[in-house]
Parts: structure tokens; C-alpha cells; sequence
């Protein structure tokens, strides 16, 4: 319908004036009844009747569902803080579970709290149905408050644990790079010299144009080590061994608040990696060719999605936003590597990936996957190709033993391959960074191996026999020699070399090799092959 524009400004100036002929008239009850029709027809309705539930406040959210009894149609209900109404929604989301229960299911919803009340005080929460006020039941262990935010009580215990962690710690000035992004890198090291794997990791830092300050979460073997990392870092601190990365971390931020504050993008770095084997310029390449505020490597879904925190980074942005603030005066500096796990990685993932704050990872996990799944024939054939003395070394299959060796191993390598394809179709929970190693390394060009899946393999990766064949192939005897030195100073077993009839303990000495077939590519060359073993790049590899 069209209107006459002169007759609409002055009714919405609230003019007054009479509207005249009976055609302005009809003009302008058509326009009122208009306008009334566009306020009502998507507002909510009001309810005499409600049931439903709410779940209490979970990472910033308020979910349940509501209904009015004996009618399927979805209802309006109400977020309720501190007594008052602060948003109304319409419940029709999709909630498969009440089936059974009411017999429909698109009575879901969830409620965002508002930003005013992240203020880092307490406040109650309730959830009740538009216009009666009739309140929803709070789910069975829920709690009707909430604490979001950061507060002066959370900066205050935030200061006197930084405090405690401190005592009997020792701080030392460095001669690396005292300008650049800043490297945080957070290792523990008794033996009073670096590992290979720390002195590549800080090399590479320095290559990147990084200012690296160190934090060793022990004080033993201090003065020979310091003499060794003082070449690579601008400041050192050594500490008593509590709350590993994440507390080193924290320390780390503030101790040099205002350096890591006007930094245009942090890296947070620990010890958990053998290598880099090759250049870490791929890594960083990718993060600066389309910077976001919150990068990594590799997600995953155990537990909930998170970003996994062995190597990730900040930007400027995103150190100054009021959500990474609530995740470090938040921090509780737990000890149990679990609850360090929960509190630090995947905690600081919720609370940045509800953010506005952007994100990515170099190996989504989708696609990683994916190059996973094309090559799983191959895996297979593998599997039974498998040279008699080549078997997976003392733990590589927790718990398992086979009478016959060679066969048991081959069967146990097959049935896991197996059942990893159904667990990744069906989209079960899974580490990427040891289940996707090699795919890592070829398809996505990082020079990285998780050290807990070549000294324990908790997952029994079977093809982790093959570790000493990819990472001579891609990076070179160098490499390999280097990863067996890191295995022999932990005292651990490592899987065979290439060619050499039976598993070698790393105690014994790092293994003689002959080359293995391909060029060999140095610690100074390009890092990487970039195809899926058939000459073309492989899906969600990145250049």
C-alpha cells in the first residue's frame, strides 16, 4: 500500500491536525491499522500457563525450554536479572529430547546474558513466561546466580597467586631480541642444558623476529641452563614447578604487562612438541598472510570445541578485549594437569569463541580429517605390508600383548585404523595431534610431533613406526638424530629407524641411518611435502 507521504510526516510529527475529506480518512485508518499490524504481528504473546526448565548460567549462556500445557504452538518467555526483565524470545528452538517427554519438540531456547552484567559481581538469574511472570523451574544442581566478568576481588587474587608462584624464583636478563612480537614460551628443564627440541623451538622463534621470554618452571640445573637460553631470550625466569604452561603463562603477562600489552600479536609457545624439525616459517606465515585475533594450530571436540594450546596466538586485539581479561583474573592456577587442561585450554577457548573476537586454525578440523579418511585404503595396505621386525615399540598399544607378535600387532594396527574411520564419520572426539601427526607434517608443513605420542602413545597410533622414515623423508638425518637425543635424555623408547631390523631403545644411543629414499630436506629448507602421496595436493592443505 502506498501513502501519501505530506499526510503520513504530519501524523508522525503528532500534528493533531484534522485529516479533512473522507478519502484521507480512509487513507489514514488504513495506515494506523498498518502500523498496529507490523508492532503486534511478531510480538510475543502473552501465556496464562507455562511449564518448562532452565539450566542456571553455563559460559555466559541461560538454555531450557517452555511450553504451554495441552498446546504445541511455542510460547514467549522472559530472561529475568536481579528481578527484572531484561529480554523477551519466543521458545521454538529445536529440542529432540522432549519427545518422549511432552510429546513436541521445537520448545528450546537460549538467552545470551548481557554484557552490564559481566561486571564481575553476583547476580541471580530466573526465566519466566511473557506476561503472567509464571517462572520456570531451575534444573536439579543448577544455581540462580551467576559471576561473570572481572571484578576487583578476581585482579586481587589474581596479583597475590602471580605473588606466590614468584617466591623463591629468580629473574635473569637475556641477550636475544629485545624488540619484536613477543614469544612467551613456557618449558620445564632440570637437566642444566637445553633439550634439541627447546633450542630449535627458540632458533625458530628468533627467525620469526620474536622477542622471547622464557619461563623454566624449575630452579635446578638454573646457571648452566640460563648460560645456554640467555643466546635466544630477553629475559628469563626461573620458578618452582607449579601449575605448568598455563601458570607460566599468566606469570609471564604479568610480570611484562605493559610489553605484552602493545605487542601487535603475542605467541604462546610450550615445551610438549619434539622439534620444530624443519623451518617454523609456514606457521607463522599463515598467521600473518590473514591475521586473526586468536590462532592455532589444531581443534578439537574432546570435552567441548576448543583450540589446542601447545602453540597458539594472540593478537593485539584480542590481549586488550574484556573476554581474554575474564579468562586470566579468572584463572585459578590449578596443579592437576586435567584441571590445567579445563581451566587453561579449554576454558580460554569457550570464553574467546563466544566472543566477537575472530578465529582460525592452519588444519580445521574437517579438513585434516578428511586428508585422513582419503588415505585409509592406503593405511590398510600398509598395515599388511609391515616388515616382520617392524613392530610398534614396548608402549605404543598400552596394556595389549600378542603371542604372536608380528600378527597380533598387524591385526591391532588394522582393527584401529578401522575403527578411526568410523570414530572421524561420525564425528567422535579424537586428538588431533596424534592421530593427524603425519598429515601435519606433509599436508599442512609443520615441523611438529607431539612428545607424549612418541614416547607413550596412550591412543596406540599404530603407524607411529613410521616416524623415523617421514620425519628423515621431509627434514633430514639432522632431525631424526635429534628427536632419538631428546629420546635418550628422557630415557625413553622411541620406534625403529628406517631399515634397521629391530626396535632400538632410545637408551642405547640414537640409531645409524641410511638415507631414506627422496630428497633430503635440512632444518634450514623448505619445510613439508604438500601432497597427499599421489602428486596433487591433498583437500585443506595449505600452500
Amino acid at each position: 500500500m502506498v501513502h501519501d507521504a505530506s499526510i503520513i510526516g504530519e501524523r508522525a510529527a503528532g500534528r493533531g491536525r484534522a485529516w479533512g475529506s473522507p478519502g484521507l480518512i480512509m487513507v489514514r485508518d488504513s495506515f494506523i491499522s498498518e502500523l498496529a499490524y507490523q508492532r503486534t504481528k511478531d510480538a510475543p504473546k502473552e501465556c496464562i500457563m507455562a511449564t518448562g526448565f532452565f539450566d542456571g548460567v553455563a559460559s555466559g549462556k541461560v538454555k531450557g525450554w517452555a511450553k504451554a500445557p495441552g498446546d504445541k504452538s511455542a510460547i514467549a518467555v522472559s530472561l529475568v536479572i536481579d528481578g527484572q526483565a531484561v529480554e523477551t524470545k519466543i521458545a521454538n528452538l529445536p529440542r529432540p529430547d522432549l519427545s518422549g517427554l511432552i510429546g513436541s519438540t521445537d520448545h528450546g531456547f537460549t538467552f545470551d546474558i548481557p554484557k552490564p552484567y559481566h561486571d564481575g559481581e553476583v547476580h541471580t538469574v530466573g526465566v519466566e513466561a511473557y506476561g503472567s511472570k509464571i517462572a520456570l523451574q531451575l534444573t536439579e544442581d543448577a544455581d540462580n546466580t551467576f559471576r561473570l566478568g572481572v571484578g576487583a576481588k578476581e585482579k586481587e587474587v589474581f596479583r597475590h597467586s602471580v605473588k606466590a608462584l614468584l617466591s623463591a624464583s629468580t629473574k635473569l636478563k637475556g641477550k636475544g631480541r629485545s624488540t619484536g612480537p613477543i614469544a612467551l614460551y613456557a618449558c620445564y628443564n632440570p637437566t642444566g642444558a637445553l633439550t634439541w627440541s627447546q633450542r630449535r623451538m627458540l632458533e625458530e622463534l628468533a627467525n620469526a623476529g620474536c622477542r622471547t621470554i622464557m619461563c623454566n618452571s624449575t630452579v635446578e640445573g638454573m646457571e648452566s641452563l640460563a648460560v645456554e637460553a640467555m643466546a635466544y631470550c630477553s629475559d628469563l625466569l626461573f620458578r618452582n614447578n607449579f601449575g605448568r604452561d598455563f601458570a607460566s603463562w599468566n606469570i609471564l603477562m604479568a610480570e611484562h604487562e605493559e610489553d605484552v600489552r602493545s605487542s601487535n600479536y603475542v605467541v604462546f609457545v610450550n615445551d610438549s612438541f619434539l622439534g620444530p624439525f624443519g623451518s617454523m616459517e609456514p606457521f607463522f606465515d599463515s598467521y600473518t598472510k590473514n591475521p586473526v585475533d586468536f590462532f592455532s594450530i589444531t581443534e578439537s571436540w574432546d570435552v567441548e570445541h576448543h583450540f589446542q594450546s601447545s602453540i597458539f596466538i594472540l593478537s593485539k586485539t584480542a590481549i586488550a578485549s574484556k573476554a581474554f581479561n575474564e579468562f586470566v583474573y579468572g584463572y585459578e592456577f590449578p596443579e592437576d594437569k586435567f584441571k590445567v587442561i579445563a581451566s587453561g585450554e579449554i576454558r580460554l577457548s569457550s570464553i574467546l569463541l563466544s566472543s566477537s573476537l575472530s578465529s582460525r586454525v592452519i588444519a580445521p578440523y574437517s579438513d585434516i580429517s578428511g586428508v585422513w579418511l582419503s588415505e585409509m585404503s592406503n593405511m590398510l595396505e600398509a598395515n599388511l605390508k609391515l616388515p616382520e621386525h617392524h613392530m610398534l615399540h614396548g608402549v605404543a598399544a598400552p596394556g595389549l600383548s600378542f603371542e604372536r607378535p608380528h600378527r597380533g600387532f598387524v591385526d591391532h594396527a588394522q582393527t584401529w585404523t578401522l575403527n578411526m574411520g568410523s570414530n572421524l564419520r561420525d564425528m567422535r572426539p579424537i586428538n588431533p595431534q596424534h592421530v593427524f601427526w603425519k598429515e601435519l607434517m606433509r599436508d599442512y608443513r609443520i615441523p611438529l610431533i607431539k612428545k607424549e605420542l612418541i614416547f607413550s602413545n596412550p591412543a596406540g597410533v599404530p603407524d607411529i613406526w613410521t616416524v623415523p622414515a617421514v620425519v628423515t623423508e621431509l627434514y633430514g638425518q639432522e632431525a631424526w638424530q635429534g628427536l632419538c637425543d631428546d629420546a635418550r635424555r628422557s630415557k625413553s623408547q622411541i620406534p625403529p629407524a628406517p631399515y634397521v631390523a629391530t626396535p632400538i631403545l632410545a637408551t642405547e644411543g640414537a640409531p645409524r641411518m641410511r638415507q631414506a629414499p627422496g630428497s633430503q630436506k635440512g632444518l634450514s629448507g623448505k619445510a613439508g611435502r604438500n601432497s597427499n602421496g599421489h602428486g596433487q595436493v591433498a583437500s585443506g592443505a595449505r600452500e
